[in-house]
């Protein structure tokens, strides 16, 4: 997504939204919460300096614990 502030007025309050990862969001759900790429979160991670591993463990022990957070996100497992 180039511009997630047009995402803006979609997004219901209580949605996730993961800060500095802007480039992975794929779009929103008809609720109005905020869809990630799973390929685009690791990425953006590793464009922070994060090898092919660091991006998984940080993903998987900072990003996906808060898919349970108030009205969460949905990830989606993109297709290589």
């Amino acid at each position: 997504m180039d511009d997630p502030k047009q995402l803006a007025g979609l997004i219901v309050p209580g949605a996730v939204v993961l800060k500095g990862l802007d480039s992975a969001i794929l779009g929103h759900t008809e609720d109005g919460i905020l869809v990630y790429g799973d390929q685009r979160l690791l990425t953006s991670l590793k464009s922070k300096g994060l090898s092919e591993e660091g991006a998984h463990e940080w993903m998987q022990y900072n990003v996906l614990p808060l898919q349970a957070q108030e009205k969460g996100f949905v990830l989606c497992y993109e297709l290589p």
